[in-house]
C-alpha cells in the first residue's frame, strides 16, 4: 500500500488499512520518527481521555482546595427573552 503527502501535509491511509485497523475519523495519533532510518515515521493510536478520566486526574491533585467544587441547580434555569 502506498499513499501520497498532500501539499497542506496530510496523508490519506489507504480503506483497506483502516478497516483491518478500525480506524475511525477523529482518531487521534502520535507520530515518531524513527532516528536511524529517516525513512520510516511509526504513527501510534493515542486514546482520547474521557471527560470522567479528566475528573479524576483533577479530584487527586494533591493541593486541596485549590478549585471549590461546582455546586448544581436544583431548578432549571429560566428562560429570558432578549
Amino acid at each position: 500500500m502506498t499513499t501520497t503527502l498532500t501539499e497542506e501535509r496530510q496523508i490519506v491511509l489507504p480503506r483497506k488499512l483502516c478497516a483491518q485497523r478500525k480506524l475511525r475519523t477523529g482518531d487521534h495519533f502520535k507520530v515518531i520518527p524513527d532516528e536511524d532510518d529517516h525513512n520510516v515515521i511509526v504513527l501510534q493510536r493515542v486514546e482520547k481521555r474521557s471527560k470522567d478520566d479528566l475528573l479524576s486526574v483533577l479530584l487527586s491533585c494533591p493541593v486541596k482546595g485549590f478549585m471549590p467544587r461546582i455546586k448544581r441547580r436544583k431548578e432549571p434555569m429560566r428562560k429570558v427573552r432578549l
